[in-house]
């Protein structure tokens, strides 16, 4: 991360900005161990660069298995790769299909072009593009956190559950 001190963003409640894979990666675990009842991501296709990783799963499993109120809600553009993948998150949604949702933006949102995540409504992590792996993170920005929920929770109002997502038993 860059610009940043012998501090770390949780200690400061300053911007860390980003720049590669490894590091969005890492915000977003830290992002996930930190939500204590709801997590936002905001995704074009499960990026398995960033969120199909074991600390990344684990983080999203215990806060499912915290509480009964726990959430995780995906918002994914086009899951098709992941599902072709066997992407983990997609495993742990059906095993938590209670407290881990996954829909697709309404035809009219289609053209979204940044990524986020937000975990309950004080940290997040935000990329502009989506296809690139630079953005901006804080991990207490209450203000900041609660404007990507809003906008979150709008696009999440008009999508629909995805149908990739149905698992045929036979």
């Amino acid at each position: 991360m860059s610009e940043q001190d012998e501090n770390t963003p949780a200690e400061t409640g300053q911007v860390a900005y980003f720049e590669t894979r490894h590091e969005n990666r890492e915000l977003a675990v830290t992002l996930a161990k930190q939500a204590k009842h709801t997590l936002r991501i905001l995704t074009h296709d499960l990026e398995s660069a960033i969120y199909e990783n074991a600390s990344f799963i684990q983080a999203v499993t215990q806060l499912v298995t915290r509480s009964r109120h726990s959430k995780v809600y995906i918002l994914v553009k086009d899951s098709s790769q992941a599902i072709i993948h066997g992407h983990r998150l997609i495993e742990l949604s059906r095993k938590f299909s209670s407290y881990i949702h996954l829909h697709n933006p309404s035809k009219e949102d289609k053209s979204f072009l940044n990524a986020f995540l937000v975990a309950d409504e004080s940290g997040y992590l935000y990329r502009q593009n989506a296809t690139r792996h630079e953005g901006t993170a804080n991990l207490h920005d209450p203000f900041r956190a609660r404007e990507l929920r809003e906008i979150f929770d709008d696009l999440w109002g008009r999508s629909r559950p995805d149908p990739e997502m149905r698992r045929l038993y036979i």
